[in-house]
């Protein structure tokens, strides 16, 4: 890396002070990404907390009951979208439901209330 003020070529990882012009270089050091998932962490690895995502209110057992109905119009799979199963919603809407037997089976589930959503949580 050169130097901005003097051009002289330096290595900050090892000093962030230019050898040749005494410059402060430390604003030029990159600093590391941060992670990328839910953990913050503090000023250690053992002060590390779970920072949950955003929650979600519970969903309606009724409308997802109502929902999974137009599966017999040919429009399967949108009860599962409105739950968040997003991967099986789309499988079951290019497959009319699983030719109709996911449908059923689900319209099943959801009426005895062991249809749950994304989060494993049971519909209200």
């Amino acid at each position: 890396m050169r130097c901005p003020y003097c051009g002289a070529e330096v290595n900050v990882s090892a000093s962030p002070v230019c050898e040749y012009c005494d410059s402060d270089l430390s604003d030029l050091i990159p600093k590391p990404e941060p992670a990328a998932d839910n953990w913050r962490t503090g000023q250690s690895n053992a002060q590390r907390v779970y920072v949950p995502g955003p929650q979600t209110g519970p969903k309606s057992k009724k409308t997802a009951l109502l929902l999974c109905c137009l599966g017999f119009f040919g429009v399967g799979g949108v009860h599962r979208l409105y739950v968040g199963k997003i991967g099986t919603g789309l499988l079951y809407i290019f497959t009319y439901g699983l030719f109709f037997l996911g449908t059923i089976v689900d319209l099943a589930l959801i009426a005895g209330g062991v249809f749950t959503d994304s989060n494993g949580e049971p519909l209200e």
